[in-house]
């Protein structure tokens, strides 16, 4: 079962997300709304996988994505700001995909990414 991060600032679509993926049998960490709460929530753990947004607030995810990256997370940006270009040059392999994403589309995204068939 992989382990996801999910962080979003805006608190129903991350427990959407949160709960769209525990449906899938995925066991959620988060989710977080904060940069400072999620780089604490994964002080002590490493996702399979994190499902991000870009803007939390006023400050930007990079410094999570950074920790992620080095720890050689696999990064799926959700976001209304995806056509950042920081993410092509600094994450290429992440997916960055537009809100509002579908549980289905969600789904196709985390079984690919994880090389796991979610339920």
């Amino acid at each position: 079962m992989p382990a996801i991060l999910v962080v979003d600032d805006e608190v129903l679509i991350a427990w959407n997300l949160a709960m769209d993926l525990e449906s899938m049998g995925a066991e959620v960490i988060g989710p977080f709304h904060s940069l400072d709460d999620a780089l604490a929530g994964v002080a002590d753990v490493t996702p399979t996988l994190a499902v991000l947004d870009i803007n939390l607030h006023d400050r930007k995810v990079w410094p999570l994505a950074e920790v992620l990256s080095e720890r050689g997370v696999p990064m799926l940006f959700v976001s209304a700001d995806i056509d950042h270009g920081h993410i092509a040059a600094r994450f290429p392999s992440a997916r960055k995909v537009q809100k509002p994403i579908s549980a289905a589309e969600l789904k196709r995204h985390v079984s690919e990414m994880t090389a796991s068939t979610l339920g």
